[in-house]
């Protein structure tokens, strides 16, 4: 790995990290009338910042990536040609849309030095896997798995915890569910993307989540039972496309699922 690429990607990415400790929350702008109706224009620069952050750990990623001896230019399929920088770049939008709660003190440089961490090691995982020979490495690969679900499932908490609209919600869980089901399908099925697949199952997911949205689920409830039914799906078109034996082809997502439902009413 280019050591020098690695260390610029961390500094810009932390260094986006920490301007959500100095930014203001909000800046109002002067109201104005539409068709009759006076409304004004909130401008969150947090959330500018949190957007920024993804596109500089996007274009980081992929120049840190692109260094490898072994990268597979693919021309034809442009879509697999940047797989690698949809788990950073989700990675570091949450870790800044976190940073910019009201978290203070202590916690937040906590979340700070966690979330650098954990981008370090989401970035040597990978340049690890970059090479589809190298898929099937364990650590790596079991790691960004569970790391996807991990950061689905914060997301889809903390945008049920803002009580946003309903179509900003089911936008949110819809991009979500595309961008891990996507980077998980490449990771299990070995450099294959059934676009197919992700787009029904990110659909479902959106579905699910807008039948979801008025019924009295705490925030913590609604993004286990989510993730419960994309890990479940995901895992069942993984083993479908593997063309496994009927009784391991439910065992693990139904299993799994499972569990996750257990733990969501206990909770």
């Amino acid at each position: 790995m280019n050591i020098d690429r690695l260390g610029v990607v961390m500094a810009m990415t932390m260094l986006a990290f920490s301007l959500t400790r100095i930014i203001p929350v909000s800046i109002d702008t002067p109201s104005f009338i539409i068709l009759g109706f006076e409304t004004s224009l909130k401008l969150n620069l947090k959330t500018l910042i949190s957007l920024i952050t993804a596109i500089l750990a996007a274009v980081g990623c992929d120049w840190l990536i692109r260094s490898h001896p072994n990268f597979p230019e693919n021309k034809a399929k442009r879509l697999l040609a940047y797989q690698h920088i949809i788990a950073p770049v989700f990675l570091a939008f949450v870790i800044s849309v976190t940073l910019n709660q009201t978290i203070t003190g202590i916690y937040w440089w906590i979340v700070f030095a966690l979330g650098g961490i954990l981008f370090s090691m989401i970035l040597l995982a990978e340049y690890t896997i970059i090479d589809n020979r190298s898929l099937d490495h364990p650590l790596a690969t079991m790691g960004l798995v569970a790391l996807s679900f991990a950061l689905f499932l914060i997301m889809v908490i903390a945008t049920k915890s803002l009580q946003i609209r309903l179509y900003l919600e089911v936008v949110i869980c819809l991009v979500s569910s595309a961008m891990v089901s996507s980077r998980v399908f490449f990771i299990r099925l070995k450099g294959k993307l059934p676009v197919s697949w992700t787009l029904a199952v990110s659909l479902i997911i959106a579905q699910i989540a807008a039948g979801l949205h008025y019924v009295g689920f705490k925030p913590i409830q609604f993004g286990l039972l989510l993730t419960g039914i994309l890990y479940a799906m995901v895992s069942l078109i993984c083993g479908i496309v593997e063309k496994k034996e009927r009784f391991l082809l439910f065992l693990e997502p139904f299993t799994i699922f499972l569990i996750i439902v257990i733990i969501s009413i206990f909770i």
